[in-house]
């Protein structure tokens, strides 16, 4: 009987994963569609905006690699304040997505887009996880379940040698190979 209860409560967490990771998907992918199809104005003032907040971070692998990392360790750690963080860097992010993937297709088109594919994918995912995680701590910070919260400081360990890696190969792409690619597509341009 009691290994009933224990399989039947696993199966209540894994289906409350399901749950939670189904939401933080489709709210990704409505922000994402929200950056996407806002109007020209606001495109404009979010890369206004977009390019200031760049302008502030030196553009070299330990800037980027930790400005990556802070915003990841705020979307998780606001799982710990009813998750509001959490999902205000997750909208943003994904919402930033959209419209600067609008911009420079309506400016530059396809070619350059794909230039930030590379280091793009990595962000992304590792901010989709973050934004994961950050939901499952609120979760089980409102069960006040000891054991959950032992299972969740042992799934943060193999979180952080996830995003980390993720965020660092990103960085390094992004520093080190994206300008190269651009650089190369903006040539293709002016020949052609």
């Amino acid at each position: 009987m009691k290994e009933k209860l224990t399989r039947l409560s696993q199966n209540i967490i894994l289906n409350e994963d399901l749950i939670v990771l189904l939401s933080c998907i489709f709210f990704s992918i409505l922000s994402l569609l929200v950056g996407f199809y806002s109007s020209p104005d606001l495109l404009l003032k979010w890369m206004t905006f977009v390019k200031n907040y760049i302008s502030n971070i030196s553009f070299d692998f330990i800037s980027v690699f930790i400005n990556n990392i802070s915003i990841s360790a705020f979307m998780i750690a606001g799982g710990l304040l009813f998750a509001i963080p959490t999902v205000f860097f997750a909208g943003l992010n994904f919402f930033s997505l959209g419209a600067t993937s609008k911009y420079f297709l309506d400016e530059l088109g396809t070619l350059y887009i794909f230039s930030i594919l590379p280091h793009g994918i990595l962000e992304v995912c590792g901010i989709f996880l973050s934004f994961f995680f950050g939901m499952k701590i609120f979760k089980f910070s409102f069960l006040k379940k000891i054991k959950q919260n032992i299972e969740t400081l042992s799934k943060l360990k193999k979180y952080l040698l996830i995003v980390f890696p993720i965020f660092f190969i990103s960085a390094l792409i992004e520093v080190y190979i994206t300008p190269m690619i651009i650089q190369y597509i903006m040539q293709f341009f002016i020949k052609s």
